[in-house]
């Protein structure tokens, strides 16, 4: 029988997470793991071994610099480079920020009320007893979650305005649970209430009683949370201040790429939210500002979004990215091009990919390759255009 799921970082303590955010070379131990399932989060070491070099390189390792994350995530970058050190983090999601926040208050996740006899969190408990109905749940074969939803779930939570303390503090929970249990990194919501479907894995979830999240007070204890636009966040004097060492890092939603967060839903002709052309170019230009006035900047998008921030002044090259790719013939895998900006690291590109020389982008062009039996081919058009109707 598999192992039950467990909270992240477990049996990490501060003495072992201080130690591998020093560790520059090795393997996937050497990744401190981010206490949330996030998708899109940067951590391979081919993306945070690069960063702690130049994070080494800048005195972050003395104390003498500090992480700016306008885009959190799950604080990947500054778990992995500054952990017990001055970091500055946002989002834009307001349920995200609340519970990194009740993360680093050492918050515990009690799961065994949502258990069923065998000790398995199921599709009918995840609907009924966690997530809750929507205004469009038709219950019956879609189990009981009618609307209005059942009283103590989540969107019961979440449509009302009313909420005490401790209900704010259990609708942080069962939102953490939401995004655990969730068919994707991304805990998707419509209208301000959960609607994403379970990742069902018969016969269900295995997963431990109590989940203490406290091995992450310690090394998040002087991470400054914030919830705010990540074009505001690089425009803030409270938190831009050129006359210290500050890391910028920028991991935003993609340009041009459809997905959870970007590009738009051609199947439904809806536009999803995400950075434009405009939004682009804004966060290259008030990037490029930072980087006129010294700022070591790192930031990653697309390939589409090269010219942008070339235009801004940064230099660029290319990581192999591999990704799932849904084409005519079904799902495959493909091998993308992601843009590495950068600007006063003091590292070329020779030093991004020491020991990791595999994940350079290998070609003259930047096309995508499909990757078949271990050999790589250029998508067609058809396939590239039917990529962008997922």
């Amino acid at each position: 029988m598999a192992r039950p799921m467990r909270v992240r970082g477990s049996g990490l303590d501060m003495d072992k997470i201080r130690a591998m955010s020093r560790l520059l070379e090795g393997n996937r131990k050497g990744i401190v793991p981010s206490p949330l399932k996030w998708g899109g989060g940067k951590g391979k070491p081919h993306y945070i071994y690069p960063l702690r070099e130049l994070f080494r390189r800048i005195g972050g390792h003395e104390g003498n610099a500090e992480v700016l994350d306008p885009f959190m995530g799950s604080a990947r970058y500054s778990l992995n480079l500054n952990p017990g050190g001055k970091a500055t983090m946002s989002d834009l999601d307001p349920r995200l920020v609340n519970a990194m926040k009740a993360i680093q208050s050492g918050v515990s996740l009690d799961w065994s009320p949502y258990k069923d006899d065998a000790g398995f969190i199921t599709p009918r408990t995840f609907f009924e007893q966690i997530r809750g109905g929507t205004p469009r749940s038709r219950g019956g074969t879609h189990f009981e979650n009618f609307w209005p939803p059942r009283e103590g779930t989540l969107n019961y939570l979440l449509n009302r305005d009313d909420l005490s303390e401790a209900e704010q503090l259990q609708a942080i929970k069962l939102w953490m649970m939401y995004q655990n249990l969730a068919t994707s990194g991304f805990p998707r919501m419509a209208g301000g209430l959960a609607n994403n479907t379970f990742n069902w894995d018969p016969p269900g979830h295995s997963i431990e009683d109590e989940w203490d999240y406290s091995h992450f007070q310690e090394p998040m204890a002087n991470f400054d949370i914030r919830h705010m636009n990540a074009l505001d966040f690089l425009q803030d004097p409270d938190i831009i201040d050129t006359e210290k060492t500050q890391l910028l890092t920028l991991d935003p939603p993609y340009f041009l790429e459809p997905g959870a967060y970007g590009g738009k839903n051609k199947r439904k002709n809806k536009k999803q939210e995400g950075f434009d052309e405009p939004t682009t170019r804004k966060l290259a230009t008030l990037a490029g500002d930072l980087a006129a006035s010294g700022m070591p900047i790192v930031s990653y998008n697309s390939a589409h979004a090269a010219p942008i921030f070339e235009d801004a002044g940064f230099d660029v090259h290319y990581n192999k990215r591999r990704e799932n790719f849904r084409s005519r013939s079904g799902s495959e895998m493909v091998d993308k091009p992601e843009m590495v900006a950068t600007a006063n690291t003091g590292m070329t590109e020779d030093d991004w990919f020491r020991d990791h020389e595999e994940h350079r982008w290998p070609y003259d062009d930047l096309e995508p390759r499909k990757v078949v039996k271990g050999f790589q081919s250029t998508l067609d058009a058809f396939d590239l255009a039917w990529s962008l109707m997922r």
